[in-house]
């Protein structure tokens, strides 16, 4: 796991550890203290590592040189620094399974296309939204044409995140911090 912020600590950290088909093998996070306006009680790299039993690295290049054996990455850093770790991951061969935003550019999501079909491995950009009984109900429902035939769909999820992104403290989500 490359990212070991708010996201990643309330819900990648322990889903990947009850998950009997995943062996979590690091933690990487190259920040000095973990901090989240969403989450007072951060565990730091070390308390992490030591928790579900991986080593930690500081620098996605640091586990990339490491001799551990890696299948794939789950990419969960900051939003600006997608494109620089899933090239990096691409390169060694390894999958990408990769959070959302894919980058904060359209030529960085493009290089990161050109690398996937390059290297022939799995990249997928998390959207945990398509597992939601309501959207598995809409799913199942076009499928059997029960609404018809679709010939056009615009969908919108919006949600109020000045908070976020105006916010000094949450340079993260933008701007790599570490």
């Amino acid at each position: 796991l490359v990212g070991a912020g708010w996201w990643s600590q309330g819900w990648h950290l322990p889903h990947l550890s009850r998950n009997p088909d995943c062996e979590l093998v690091a933690i990487v996070d190259p920040s000095e203290h973990l901090r989240s306006t969403l989450n007072p009680n951060m565990h730091q790299l070390q308390e992490l590592g030591k928790h579900y039993g991986v080593p930690t690295f500081r620098s996605h290049s640091d586990l990339l040189k490491s001799d551990l054996k890696i299948d794939g990455v789950v990419i969960g850093a900051s939003h600006a620094a997608h494109h620089t770790i899933g090239m990096a991951a691409l390169s060694k061969g390894l999958n990408v399974f990769m959070e959302k935003p894919m980058t904060t550019d359209s030529k960085e999501a493009k290089e990161l296309l050109d690398a996937v079909t390059k290297a022939g491995k799995l990249f997928m950009v998390n959207n945990t939204a398509n597992w939601r009984p309501q959207t598995q109900r809409a799913y199942d429902w076009v499928a059997a044409g029960r609404i018809g035939v679709v010939q056009h769909v615009s969908c919108y999820m919006g949600n109020s995140l000045l908070w976020l992104f105006e916010d000094p403290a949450n340079a993260g989500w933008c701007f790599p911090t570490g």
